[in-house]
């Protein structure tokens, strides 16, 4: 019988050591390795626990799901008191953020023309460094950790539990997050956070660059190197070794670590250049101006929170109606009011499309 099985097998029916483990692991911020170890338990049983993959492990949390939430608020109370927001933020909070990953491991046969299954995987994929900022902070307050900067490195190297659980307190901070790919990198954050057993974090919204751009522009390339050099920003992409460089992280070199946050701390200023440049052209940009809670009296700019906002003599039109626009001095992004110029028995002389 596998060792670790059998020593997992004192977890059913005891309550005071899953309530320990969890403690460890969400509160204290060990790896679910790391915890099991400290108490004895078998680390394949322990993940086995949080991912409910047992009938008794799914009904633990079940029943006791009322008490794990009531944990959780107060670990989100304390995660509001941290250092990644030293001071309350007027408007939006918005965060820059990049990730670099590790590759799979698979068996391949090989090196043209190879479709991996399943079956080919040696090693599933992870979180290897994460780098970000805030807008109202100086683009020199840049967050950026890697997997050797934890504890848990010394146990096991390709353990990202507790680098998932720093950005996790960051984005429940967070109200919009820039990326340059969204999909990807929300996606990657999204598929630890389940895996770990790690809550959604508070509502925020994504603000995709390489969407923004795709959508408003026509650029050759919408990298973040090419896009970068297209507007002459002040901060170019900085160039790297290639794939030896993401190998050596994933064997635990430390010195390789130092030179992927230095690559992945690089990515923040160009993120950070680039969104402002293309900020008034993203389509549906979120209305920022819902964040100054309940002020009736200021007109804001809905992209960036400006209040220096100048009237334009020439109206915006719907097909039913008109409405005043006006331009942002601040970030120089164009919106319209909310109330029409059009009474309603001026739009009941209006004709109608046919709908075919």
């Amino acid at each position: 019988m596998n060792k670790s099985i059998a020593k997992g097998a004192t977890l059913k029916g005891n309550d005071e050591l899953i309530n320990k483990l969890i403690m460890l692991v969400r509160g204290d911020g060990l790896s679910i390795a790391a915890a099991a170890r400290s108490l004895g338990i078998g680390v394949r049983s322990a993940q086995e626990l949080f991912a409910g993959e047992k009938p008794w492990m799914k009904k633990w949390w079940e029943d006791n799901e009322e008490r794990v939430d009531a944990y959780f608020k107060g670990f989100n109370a304390n995660t509001n008191k941290s250092v990644m927001l030293k001071e309350p933020v007027k408007g939006a909070k918005v965060l820059f953020l990049d990730l670099e990953v590790s590759a799979s491991i698979v068996a391949a046969f090989s090196m043209f023309k190879h479709f991996s299954t399943p079956d080919h995987i040696i090693e599933f994929p992870y979180i290897l460094t994460y780098a970000c900022n805030w807008l109202h902070e100086d683009l020199d307050t840049i967050y950026c950790k890697g997997l050797d900067d934890y504890p848990s490195f010394q146990e096991d190297y390709k353990d990202d539990f507790e680098l998932v659980s720093d950005v996790w307190r960051f984005l429940d901070n967070a109200d919009l997050v820039v990326i340059q790919n969204a999909s990807f990198d929300s996606g990657w954050l999204n598929q630890r956070f389940a895996y770990h057993g790690l809550p959604e974090p508070s509502p925020y919204r994504l603000v995709c660059t390489l969407k923004g751009m795709k959508k408003a522009m026509a650029l050759p390339s919408n990298s973040l190197g090419y896009s970068t050099k297209y507007f002459n920003l002040g901060h170019n992409k900085l160039h790297h070794e290639g794939i030896s460089l993401w190998i050596k992280c994933m064997q635990g070199d430390v010195e390789a670590f130092e030179l992927m946050k230095t690559y992945n701390r690089g990515d923040i200023p160009t993120l950070r250049e680039l969104y402002l440049k293309i900020r008034p052209y993203i389509p549906n940009h979120p209305n920022v101006s819902l964040y100054y809670g309940g002020e009736t009296d200021v007109m804001r700019c809905g992209v960036c929170g400006g209040t220096h906002l100048t009237k334009l003599g020439r109206p915006a039109f719907t097909n039913l109606s008109s409405y005043d626009s006006y331009r942002c001095d601040d970030c120089g992004t164009v919106r319209r009011t909310n109330t029409t110029n059009v009474t309603s028995e001026e739009r009941k002389l209006f004709t109608r499309t046919i709908v075919k």
